[in-house]
Order: C-alpha cells, then sequence, then structure tokens
C-alpha cells in the first residue's frame, strides 16, 4: 500500500559525518562502532558516512569496532578502541546506544567531552529521549534524528485512509532526518516527550 520510512538509509550516516567533519574544521581522527555486519542499517549507514569521508578528506577513520546495536557493547567497543587511539577528536556510533555507550567510555578513560572546541566529540542516530538528555548533560554531542515520531503517524493515518475509507495509499512517504544538537535538541526531545505522555482511548 505505502513505504513510510525516513528519507534513504545512507542519508543518517551521510548527515552524521558531514556534521563532525564540519565541527572539526575538516580535519581530524575519528572512530566508528557499527552494527552487526550484514544489517541493512549498517550497509546504508556506511555508504553515507563513506560518502561524506569522501567529500571530506582531512577526516581519517584510525579504528573501527562492531558495537552490536546496544549499549553496553558500545561501551566495551569504544573502551578498547580509545585504549589504542586515545588522541581522536570523535566516535561515530551508527545508533544512539553504541553512540551513548561510547560516551560512557569516553568518561570511564577520564577523556573530555566535546565543548565546541576541543574534547571528543561523539554523535549518534535514532532521535531517542535518551539521547536528547544526553546532548542537554555535555554527554552526546549529537544524534540524527529519524523522525520516528513522524513515521508512526504517517502509518497511523495510511492504515485508517486504507482501512476506514478504503482509499488506496499507493505511495512513499519519506520523513525529515535532521541533526539534533545542543542548538535545537530542546524542541525535540518536546515533541517526542508530548508524543510519549499523550494518551488516546479506542472504543469504550
Amino acid at each position: 500500500v505505502a513505504n513510510i520510512g525516513y528519507d534513504n538509509r545512507w542519508q543518517s550516516g551521510y548527515l552524521a559525518g558531514t556534521y563532525l567533519a564540519k565541527a572539526l574544521g575538516g580535519k581530524g581522527k575519528i572512530l566508528q562502532i557499527w552494527g552487526p555486519s550484514g544489517s541493512d542499517w549498517t550497509r546504508g549507514r556506511r555508504i553515507g558516512f563513506d560518502k561524506a569521508l569522501k567529500e571530506n578528506p582531512g577526516i581519517k577513520v584510525v579504528g573501527e569496532a562492531d558495537g552490536g546495536y546496544v549499549r553496553d557493547k558500545g561501551f566495551t567497543a569504544a573502551q578498547d578502541l580509545l585504549t589504542k587511539y586515545p588522541d581522536v577528536n570523535a566516535i561515530y556510533g551508527e545508533n544512539e546506544e553504541m553512540a551513548l555507550g561510547a560516551s560512557q567510555a569516553i568518561d570511564a578513560a577520564g577523556l573530555k567531552h566535546w565543548d565546541g572546541k576541543t574534547g571528543i566529540l561523539t554523535i549518534g542516530a535514532d532521535g531517542l529521549i535518551s539521547g536528547f538528555k544526553a546532548i542537554a548533560e555535555g554527554k552526546l554531542t549529537a544524534t540524527v534524528d529519524i523522525g520516528g515520531i513522524d513515521q508512526g503517524q504517517n502509518l497511523i493515518e495510511t492504515i485508517f485512509a486504507t482501512v476506514a475509507l478504503g482509499q488506496s495509499v499507493t505511495q512513499i512517504i519519506n520523513n525529515p532526518t535532521q541533526v539534533v544538537d545542543k542548538t535545537n535538541y530542546k524542541w525535540h526531545q518536546a515533541y517526542a516527550q508530548w508524543a510519549l505522555d499523550t494518551t488516546r482511548k479506542y472504543g469504550k
């Protein structure tokens, strides 16, 4: 009936790579923590990130590891990489949980978080409440919000149009994908909280 998602899968990786390259002034050493090999999400985001790297040749990947899409594995992966490369400028966690694990590894290593000029920049993807909170605390630099709330609303509206109204909804609906950092996280956080707090009653 319809395909509802967020832009192209590589878009998230491209936005993250472009953001950190700009923040670092086009030069720096970075670490990457990816989801499981073979994952469609990982494959797509890697295509986007590689595109950003080609456009910013001064950014060098010095180490990468599998973070399994979960925080504890992201933490372990980042901890191991930071032991080998403590002088890196940024860490890209392919999803938010791995990025938050990397943030914890920075703390555990006694290293400094990004303050806009120095420290280790961390960026992930998803746009979760946990990520917005970490941005507010200065523990996560940025995340790529993939428009999960809008995806959900579009899905429900499409189902309603199809089932209740008998309409044929043959289209692709791509929701905006955007970087969230300290400059705009409050709006995204409030929007996400509104969606989580909204109570809807169906039937009697």
